[in-house]
């Protein structure tokens, strides 16, 4: 278990305890509404391409997920290699100019981004329905044909160096960097997606091309559009532009397995502020983990919303935090289980006791029925309105298909949430929560 904490003589101090437990994140995915037609197959060249067509959507969202992020950079790891490649892929192709990317985009009413995860870095496009063709063209430029010019990596090195430093100086940011460092000690899940500054200067031009053609290969791309389309023509033309992209062979790379934990482990960090952030995280499971269902309903138990029990007791009994939260990573690997508190730091011990209190409490009774029920609805709820924007469901099937090899997992996952029992929850509870 992981808890970050503060004591502040004018100094704000982080503090980790790692403990015997296992870990797990809150899946990127939750549910897939059923309420459009959604369409899977895969190019002869190993592009697998998941279309929805949301006839109600005004916008379309066309995005590019690459199998790669920053625990899967083999001799790069560390260096943040994937979030620097992922800036430079908007820094010119053989096609488009510097800014003529985002440009382009901007031109026609829409918006273009890119995010690095630990497991993949995803390319975002949303633009008008009718402009579909434009976006499709612009991603496979992107992922296919940048040039990565030697000057705009110099000038784009600085940039990322900027995001470091501004990374330490949110503190939030920086509890939850100083969480994965802590929890994990083999795993590259515990290196900053963004890298670091030492190992981040040594890469070359050289070493960002050699990793772009490593793994910007069709058989390691997954295609996910999502929102207003006519399938029957664009089923042809996704084919005409990509399918004469040529399957690479794929190196895997080989991730180290974490250890099992032995014994608390606890870090402190000191910040000029007199408010104190705590992060008490065990290790749980990887996403396909069967354990998974009840261990996401007992976080929304615990600490999402004003009904949750670390609410009830630390916030509206005592009034001894600012905030709270509960959650679930549910990555590839290994995962957290994470609970999260801010407060004034002479509260830090109490606050301490309190969630330990109302973990063994549950590990103990158990929770109640109308816990469990409002929970559900609760999982359910929060999917529905997820997934009323193209750029959600986009997103969604894109991350399911890679990581659960199914684009349809989230509308199963609410259906296991539905099973979810009381013994279920006790039965996590006892099993992953365990503070020694």
């Amino acid at each position: 278990m992981i808890s970050i904490m503060t004591k502040i003589n004018n100094l704000f101090k982080i503090v980790l305890n790692v403990f015997l437990v296992k870990m797990i994140f809150c899946s990127t995915s939750i549910a897939f509404a059923q309420n459009f037609y959604s369409e899977r197959f895969v190019l002869d060249n190993g592009m697998r391409v998941i279309v929805s067509d949301i006839p109600t959507s005004p916008m379309v969202s066309v995005y590019g997920l690459v199998s790669t992020g920053s625990a899967r950079e083999g001799e790069f790891v560390g260096s943040g290699v994937s979030h620097f490649l992922e800036h430079m892929l908007f820094k010119g192709t053989h096609e488009r100019d510097v800014g003529e990317i985002a440009s382009s985009i901007q031109a026609v009413g829409g918006s273009i981004n890119a995010s690095t995860g630990n497991d993949f870095t995803i390319y975002t496009i949303n633009v008008p329905y009718d402009h579909v063709n434009l976006a499709l063209d612009i991603l496979k430029d992107m992922l296919f044909e940048a040039t990565i010019d030697a000057q705009e990596v110099e000038k784009e090195r600085e940039v990322v160096f900027a995001e470091m430093r501004l990374l330490k100086d949110n503190p939030t940011r920086w509890l939850y960097y100083l969480t994965y460092q802590n929890a994990y000690q083999e795993h590259p899940y515990k290196h900053p997606t963004i890298g670091y500054p030492d190992l981040l200067s040594q890469l070359s031009r050289d070493d960002l091309w050699a990793y772009y053609k490593r793994h910007y290969v069709p058989n390691q791309i997954i295609l996910s559009i999502a929102g207003r389309v006519e399938l029957a023509s664009l089923r042809p033309h996704i084919k005409e532009i990509f399918s004469a992209l040529e399957m690479k062979p794929i190196v895997q790379d080989i991730v180290p397995r974490e250890p099992q934990q032995l014994y608390q482990r606890e870090y402190e960090y000191s910040y000029p502020t007199d408010i104190a952030r705590m992060s008490i995280v065990y290790k749980s499971v990887a996403l396909l983990h069967e354990d998974l269902y009840a261990l996401d309903v007992l976080a929304q138990i615990l600490g999402q919303g004003e009904s949750s029990r670390l609410y009830q007791e630390l916030y509206k009994k005592r009034q001894i935090v600012y905030s709270l939260s509960a959650g679930n990573y549910t990555p590839k690997d290994v995962g957290l289980f994470n609970i999260t508190t801010v407060f004034q730091h002479e509260h830090m011990q109490e606050v301490k006791e309190v969630v330990q209190h109302v973990v063994e409490q549950i590990q103990a009774k158990g929770v109640t029925q109308k816990e469990l029920d409002k929970s559900k609805r609760q999982v359910l709820s929060q999917y529905l309105k997820g997934h009323q924007k193209s750029s959600r469901v986009a997103w969604s099937q894109a991350l399911d298909e890679l990581i659960a090899g199914d684009h349809t997992f989230s509308a199963k996952y609410v259906e296991k949430i539905k099973n979810v029992t009381l013994d279920d929850i006790k039965q996590v509870a006892n099993k992953y929560l365990d503070i020694e």
